[in-house]
C-alpha cells in the first residue's frame, strides 16, 4: 500500500501554504546572508574594538561573522519557542530601518557629494516618512504590549521552559534522596491549617494573621509552605466545591504574597481528613515537617465540646507522623508587617524540642516587625 500526502488534502489551501514557506525560506536567507555583511562593515569602521574579529577585506566573504550569525540564530531556535524573541527582533528591524531612512534623509538634506541614490524617484521627504513611521510603528508597539499586558488575559499554549522547569525540579528532588536531612541542614516547611474550626466568613480562605504568622516562619519570607483546608461531605457530591475553594485559596496567597501551595481536601470528618493529610502530603524530603493552626479559643465561649476532643487528636496525629506543632493563641493580635514591637521574645524551654523555639524565635528576629526586639 503506498500512502502520499498532498498539500491539497488540508483544510488551508496548499497554494498559500507554498507561498508561506517560499516568503519565510526568503527572509531567513536575506536575513543570513546580510546579517554577517552589516557585522562585518561595523567591524571595518573600527567602532567596537571587540568587533575586529569580524574584519575582512574588500571583495571577501565574511565567513567568521556568517558562522556567529548561524550560531545565535541556532541558539534562539533551540529554545523551541520563538514568541520569547519575536519582539525584541522586531523592535531591531524597526530601529534599523529608522536609521538607514535617517541617514538617507541627512545625507540628501546636506546635499553631500558622496550621496548618489541610484533610484531616480528618491526624494528627500520619503526617507523622513520613512523614519516617522518606524518611530511611530515603535510607539504603537510598545504602548500595544503594555495595554495587553494589563487587560489581557493570560493564556498557556505551553512553551519549553515548562519542560525545563518540570525536569529541573524532577532532578533536585532526586538529588535530596530519601534520607532523614541532617540537623544542620534542617530547614521548616510549614503545614497550615487554614479554616481548622470553621469560624471565618465563607469569602475568607484562611486567616490574614495566619498567613503573617507563617510568613515569618521562613527566612526572608522564601520557602515551602502548604496551606490547606477540609471540606465535609462527600468528594463526589463536593468535587466541584472543593475546585472553587483551591482556586479561592491560591489567589489569597498570591494577595498575601505567600510563597506556598494551595489544597483542599474532601473528608467526612475533620479528623479523617487531617489524618490523610499528615500522612500523604509532600514528596519525599519535600513533606512539611511543622504543622501551624490557630488555637481554638471559641469552644469554652460557645461551648463546643467536640472541639477539644478533635484538637487533641490532631496532636496526636501530629506526633505519630513526627512532625513539630506550632498552636498560635492570640491570632488576632498578632502584628502586622507595618507595626513594629519592642521588648524581649520570651521562650518557654520544653524537654526534647530539639531547639525549634530557638529556631523559631531567631526566625522572628529576622522580621522588620520583630527587629527590635531581643
Amino acid at each position: 500500500m503506498q500512502v502520499t500526502y498532498s498539500y491539497n488534502c488540508l483544510a488551508f489551501p496548499g497554494h498559500c501554504l507554498r507561498w508561506n514557506h517560499s516568503f519565510n525560506i526568503r527572509a531567513a536567507l536575506q536575513s543570513l546572508t546580510g546579517a554577517p555583511r552589516l557585522l562585518a562593515a561595523i567591524a571595518n569602521d573600527d567602532i567596537l574594538p571587540i568587533l575586529n574579529y569580524f574584519k575582512v577585506a574588500d571583495g571577501n566573504e565574511p565567513y567568521i561573522a556568517t558562522l556567529f550569525t548561524a550560531f545565535i540564530c541556532i541558539g534562539c531556535v533551540v529554545i523551541g519557542n520563538l514568541d520569547l524573541i519575536t519582539p525584541t527582533i522586531t523592535m531591531f528591524f524597526l530601529l534599523c530601518y529608522c536609521g538607514v531612512n535617517l541617514s538617507c534623509f541627512l545625507l540628501d538634506l546636506l546635499d553631500a557629494p558622496s550621496w548618489r541614490p541610484r533610484w531616480k524617484f528618491h526624494h528627500w521627504s520619503l526617507s523622513l516618512l520613512g523614519a516617522s513611521l518606524c518611530i511611530v510603528s515603535l510607539a504603537l508597539a510598545s504602548l500595544i504590549y503594555y495595554y495587553v499586558s494589563l487587560k489581557g488575559k493570560a493564556g498557556d499554549w505551553g512553551d519549553g521552559f515548562k519542560s525545563a522547569y518540570f525536569q529541573l525540579a524532577l532532578r533536585s528532588l532526586r538529588s535530596l534522596g530519601a534520607n532523614q536531612v541532617h540537623p544542620k541542614n534542617w530547614y521548616p516547611i510549614p503545614l497550615v491549617f487554614c479554616r481548622p474550626w470553621g469560624k471565618l466568613p465563607e469569602n475568607v480562605p484562611c486567616h490574614p494573621k495566619l498567613a503573617d504568622f507563617a510568613n515569618c516562619m521562613k527566612k526572608k519570607g522564601r520557602g515551602m509552605s502548604i496551606f490547606f483546608s477540609i471540606l465535609d461531605g462527600d468528594y463526589h457530591e463536593c468535587a466541584e466545591d472543593a475546585k472553587t475553594a483551591c482556586k479561592q485559596l491560591a489567589t489569597y496567597l498570591d494577595y498575601k504574597r505567600c510563597e506556598g501551595v494551595a489544597e483542599i481536601v474532601v473528608a467526612p470528618s475533620m479528623s479523617e481528613g487531617f489524618r490523610g493529610i499528615v500522612q500523604t502530603m509532600g514528596l519525599g524530603n519535600l513533606k512539611p515537617n511543622i504543622v501551624v493552626m490557630r488555637y481554638p479559643e471559641i469552644w469554652r465561649r460557645e461551648n463546643l465540646t467536640e472541639i477539644p476532643a478533635t484538637f487533641v487528636g490532631i496532636i496526636n496525629d501530629c506526633i505519630v507522623a513526627n512532625k513539630a506543632v506550632v498552636i498560635v493563641k492570640g491570632l488576632d493580635e498578632w502584628p502586622n508587617e507595618y507595626q513594629r514591637q519592642y521588648g524581649s521574645i520570651d521562650l518557654y524551654w520544653i524537654v526534647r524540642d530539639g531547639g525549634l523555639m530557638l529556631l523559631l524565635s531567631q526566625l522572628l528576629l529576622t522580621k522588620e516587625s520583630f527587629e527590635s526586639c531581643k
